[in-house]
């Protein structure tokens, strides 16, 4: 589907386009099965799973009771966790969690005060709502049921878009002809990602109809991408109906 045999990626169209949902969900299950063992970035899986602990909401069965009454979100690729912050300023029955693989982006938002170079910043997020992990990872190991997220209100995700960048087109090649899935490692890996992504907000979707996303950079080729072309469409024909 996205790789060859091999584990390499393939340098040609890759689906037939653009998926349908029921499609995406039977395609995801089955790549993810090829994890059974071991999460996608090489760690064990129990790994994964104890660094996880905090999307348990909460993690302290005495607060169980509260936290089905508080509404949660989920703050993917975070970086900066301005959205979180964000949350946590304004919104104090939020459980917020934040996730991300590159702790030293997340660092500035444990300050208690901001820096004076960030004029429009909210700080005093706390360690322990923050997941360290890479999103493959995390996505992966829903869809095997290895780990359990619950139903969410909101999520946001910071997605990287740099192979999707009209800048980036002569390097990753994403252009009508291959349906703008691109043909660099780096774009197929985005690929990959972004279905796990849509995946996900099928399943949450599923759970909660009045689930809000939002979505950081929807613009250059990945409005063009099939799986935005997905988000877009109505949910009564199995989409998520987002307005990008």
């Amino acid at each position: 589907w996205l790789y060859d045999a091999d584990g390499g990626p393939q340098r040609k169209t890759l689906w037939q386009l653009p998926p349908e949902a029921p499609e995406l969900r039977r395609r995801l299950k089955m790549h993810a099965h090829s994890y059974v063992s071991v999460a996608p970035s090489g760690r064990p899986w129990e790994e994964v799973v104890s660094a996880m602990g905090t999307l348990h909401f909460p993690s302290a069965p005495s607060d169980a009771n509260e936290a089905r009454t508080r509404p949660r979100s989920l703050d993917l690729y975070c970086g900066r966790a301005g959205i979180s912050a964000m949350l946590k300023a304004t919104r104090e029955e939020w459980i917020t969690k934040f996730l991300d693989i590159n702790p030293k982006a997340v660092e500035p938002s444990f300050a208690p005060d901001c820096d004076k170079k960030e004029p429009r910043c909210e700080n005093n997020l706390s360690r322990n709502d923050f997941v360290h992990i890479d999103f493959l990872d995390f996505a992966v190991g829903v869809q095997l049921g290895k780990i359990e997220v619950g139903i969410l209100q909101y999520i946001h995700d910071g997605m990287d878009c740099g192979t999707f960048s009209y800048m980036a087109t002569s390097e990753h090649m994403r252009h009508e002809s291959n349906h703008f899935m691109g043909t660099s490692e780096q774009a197929f890996d985005t690929n990959l990602r972004f279905a796990y992504l849509v995946g996900f907000y099928l399943d949450q979707m599923r759970l909660n109809q009045r689930l809000l996303i939002t979505a950081e950079n929807p613009d250059a080729t990945k409005r063009l991408h099939p799986l935005t072309a997905l988000m877009e469409q109505d949910t009564e024909m199995g989409g998520l109906g987002l307005k990008l």
